[in-house]
């Protein structure tokens, strides 16, 4: 009898000892866990922050949007509506309308309200070396909206390459129409011979509630005939807050 006590004695001291060491074991390995946690959880915040905060709108336009004012003569309603026509005056010379305007509006936050609209415009109204011509690719703003410009005093246009700052004692535009000012991309006539062709990019300034939203936009122009390409463009969310160009986030 006093073996079996003594047996059952060890037993029970058995299966203490492996309680507790199952208890540290378990203690360990949940304290392995909350370290691990403890270092990730940093990680998985900022993780968080940057999906709820998405700095800028962003815009691929895809397909690219491309417009010419020089539809041909006689055109069809495709090449109207294709151009974005606004206004058209007859048959030209190589068969093209003598004169035309076609557009291109751009909404930066995808708020359904225009922002900008580039012009794409041409009139040219005798054939030979003594015609009179005027041809120019703009973008204007019926809000005010500034653009970066090179020539303040004519509105012309600066070009930025990617990832470029900035610069903001640039911003400025040139009184068009009534409210309507604009900063010309292309510019060519008697007095002007302004030729920004190519793919580069424009920064914009957009102004609400006494803030300014900087952005950009990437375009393509041509001559012969010509013509503009919108590519992408981007807004940012964070007001007074310039950000690099070409920067989609």
């Amino acid at each position: 009898m006093a073996r079996v006590c003594h047996i059952l004695a060890k037993f029970r001291f058995l299966n203490g000892w492996l309680s507790v060491r199952f208890v540290n074991i378990a203690i360990r390995i949940n304290m392995k866990k909350l370290r691990i946690l403890i270092v990730f959880l940093p990680l998985l915040c900022s993780t968080c922050k940057k999906e709820e905060v998405d700095p800028v709108w962003y815009t691929d336009v895809a397909p690219d949007q491309s417009v010419t004012s020089m539809i041909p003569f006689p055109f069809t309603i495709d090449d109207v509506k294709k151009n974005n026509i606004g206004y058209m005056m007859g048959e030209g010379y190589n068969s093209r309308i003598v004169s035309g305007m076609a557009s291109v509006n751009v909404d930066l936050n995808n708020d359904a309200k225009l922002d900008f609209q580039f012009q794409v415009i041409h009139s040219l109204l005798n054939e030979g070396a003594g015609r009179i011509y005027d041809e120019y690719i703009h973008i204007g703003s019926f809000d005010d909206y500034e653009i970066s410009l090179s020539d303040q005093a004519n509105g012309n246009i600066k070009r930025y390459d990617f990832n470029e700052e900035i610069d903001d004692s640039s911003f400025g535009n040139v009184p068009f129409s009534g409210k309507h000012t604009v900063a010309y991309l292309v510019r060519k006539n008697a007095e002007h011979n302004l030729n920004n062709l190519g793919e580069f990019y424009l920064a914009i300034k957009v102004k609400s509630d006494n803030k300014s939203y900087y952005g950009w936009m990437l375009v393509e122009t041509k001559m012969d005939p010509l013509s503009l390409t919108v590519k992408e463009y981007a807004l940012s969310k964070v007001a007074d807050k310039k950000i690099r160009v070409g920067q989609r986030e």
